[in-house]
């Protein structure tokens, strides 16, 4: 799976190099299409340090069966992307405050990694 995802990269990144823009344009259609690289996303996003933690939709991606069904909802397909939520945390030792973002959901996890 990852090989595939990797191999799609490469022909991409030689594409820009070769300044040839509709190969560039059609293959990242290919990758953001592909399932190889929707699954690959989706084990990106539940194998990390935040793998327990649900997102705002009150989604957790468990089960094999929730994350194969996950991997095959993803679509662009009436996509419209949301902002990211702002938390606002304390600096450490001081008592301004500095902003956090995160993303709202885990499917917008997984297109971030499939972009």
């Amino acid at each position: 799976m990852e090989y595939e995802v990797n191999r799609l990269q490469t022909r991409i990144a030689k594409a820009t190099k070769d300044n040839n823009r509709n190969k560039v344009k059609r293959l990242q259609y290919l990758l953001t299409h592909s399932f190889y690289a929707k699954a690959f996303a989706v084990r990106k996003v539940t194998t990390n340090k935040g793998k327990n933690t649900s997102g705002v939709d009150n989604k957790l991606w468990s089960t094999p069966a929730s994350k194969m069904k996950a991997a095959l909802k993803l679509s662009d397909k009436r996509y419209r992307s949301k902002p990211l939520r702002r938390a606002y945390i304390a600096k450490k030792g001081k008592n301004k405050k500095r902003p956090l973002a995160f993303l709202l959901c885990m499917t917008g996890q997984c297109r971030h990694y499939m972009h």
